[in-house]
């Protein structure tokens, strides 16, 4: 298919401002993008990859910074714990999300990174999974700063809190919950 991509839009005029795409290159085998936060003051846009496209098979998430001057795209943090989702099945109505596979067994849904936030000043990025209850936080200087090795780049998420303290601190809605 065709790669995915990001469309600037003004929303007073209707009118396309300006359209990166996202590098083949960029992407897992099973990605799937669930989130965008954008910092216009440093012209980039950070995109989670929850990975599972297929909402099953292998999971590798990431997150993506994407320069919105060029397009360059950088994968950062694929498979750290800040962007895999918690031990916690998703759950519908109080009931389990699962899935069968063609030999029978029963493997519950969980999905990482898909929730994304900057703080007013863009300093700093937070993410939480679409089921769980952690929010993790990312200096945006981590992620801009290109001179750190993949080593020290995955030192740099550190988790926050749970989501209900989270939302007592008024960084998720309390009813973000799944």
């Amino acid at each position: 298919g065709k790669p995915p991509r990001l469309t600037g839009w003004n929303t007073a005029d209707e009118r396309r401002l300006r359209t990166v795409r996202i590098p083949a290159a960029a992407l897992g085998s099973n990605s799937f993008l669930s989130a965008l936060a954008v910092d216009r003051a440093r012209q980039v846009a950070y995109v989670a990859d929850r990975s599972r496209a297929d909402w099953t098979g292998d999971s590798h998430p990431a997150l993506l910074v994407v320069s919105l001057e060029s397009g360059e795209t950088r994968r950062l943090l694929e498979d750290h714990p800040a962007l895999e989702p918690d031990a916690v099945p998703i759950t519908v109505d109080r009931r389990e999300v699962a899935h069968r596979e063609l030999d029978g067994t029963v493997e519950k849904l969980r999905l990482g990174v898909s929730q994304l936030a900057l703080d007013p000043a863009g300093t700093v990025l937070y993410l939480a999974p679409l089921n769980g209850g952690t929010v993790w936080r990312v200096r945006t200087a981590d992620l801009l700063d290109r001179k750190l090795t993949a080593e020290e780049q995955s030192l740099v998420a550190k988790r926050l809190a749970g989501r209900a303290m989270a939302a007592k601190r008024g960084l998720v809605s309390r009813r973000s919950s799944v």
